[in-house]
């Protein structure tokens, strides 16, 4: 009866219990980011990567190209539910698995469950098969190595992105719908009708007078907002057809960034300016 009572008293307190599992000793073979950056390099390499960062994670600092992305849902606990089961088919198959390199990327707090759900998964629990990288991808784009961006970016995503200051926001809307009813704090200005009559034939100086910003050379990365995502579209297609073909967009655009609690502001510009 106590073992009763103590169980209800537990569960009042919102314990979590988690049912018989096998006990893993943890995890500690590591690969560091020079040696995962020439292993990536490397031609025909033997190698597969599994990142089984968050989306969100993906979404702000990128991932490496040719990972395959492992769905959020496969670090629960249930390593043994159904989906599992399915993922099984997906992310591991022995037949292709002889001879490889398999190397996970994860933060240090989920290591745990990752090294466990890899195991579930049917790899096999012999160290030198498997090696883990936490160092980070900043680490790995700091050291050189190639790092891909998703198209999309959410809200949350783009949210922590412009806290960090690591992207560069434009808003197409017209300067009169950031006076009223307001942008997106970081965002820049570039209206999609002069996108379209000619603002990136103007001279660098000629496009920093005209706009505040620097005016983006091809090979950089930067997000297209506008007020329900129609019109960054029409601007992603043509300036694609300029050579931009880094471009990263926020679908829900500003109607989106106020439905979830985005601080906006109102813009100051003046609507006295020649047109392109």
């Amino acid at each position: 009866m106590n073992v009763l009572v103590h169980l209800y008293l537990l569960s009042i307190l919102g314990v979590k219990w988690v049912l018989c599992k096998p006990t893993i000793a943890p995890f500690t073979n590591f690969i560091d980011t020079q040696s995962l950056k020439n292993l990536v390099e490397k031609e025909n390499s033997i190698v597969k990567l599994l990142d089984f960062r968050s989306n969100n994670e993906r979404e702000v600092f990128g991932y490496i190209q040719g990972s395959i992305l492992v769905p959020d849902f496969l670090t629960s606990e249930n390593v043994d539910d159904p989906p599992h089961s399915i993922a099984r088919e997906i992310f591991f198959n022995e037949k292709d698995e002889k001879g490889k390199q398999v190397v996970f990327i994860t933060n240090k707090r989920k290591l745990g469950e990752v090294y466990q759900t890899l195991i579930a998964l049917g790899y096999l629990e012999a160290q030198d098969s498997i090696k883990g990288y936490i160092e980070g991808i900043n680490a790995l784009r700091e050291a050189g190595g190639e790092i891909e961006l998703p198209r999309i970016i959410n809200f949350y995503a783009l949210q922590e992105s412009l806290n960090l200051g690591s992207t560069l926001l434009i808003d197409v809307r017209n300067r009169s719908e950031l006076n009223s009813p307001g942008q997106i704090p970081s965002s820049v200005c570039l209206p999609l009708h002069e996108i379209l009559n000619g603002a990136f034939q103007l001279a660098s100086a000629q496009f920093r007078e005209r706009y505040g910003f620097a005016k983006p050379i091809q090979s950089d990365i930067f997000i297209l907002t506008c007020r329900s995502g129609r019109r960054i579209l029409v601007a992603e297609k043509y300036m694609k057809s300029l050579g931009y073909n880094h471009i990263r967009i926020y679908p829900g655009s500003f109607k989106d960034w106020v439905v979830k609690g985005g601080r906006t502001i109102n813009a100051d510009f003046s609507l006295d300016y020649e047109t392109l």
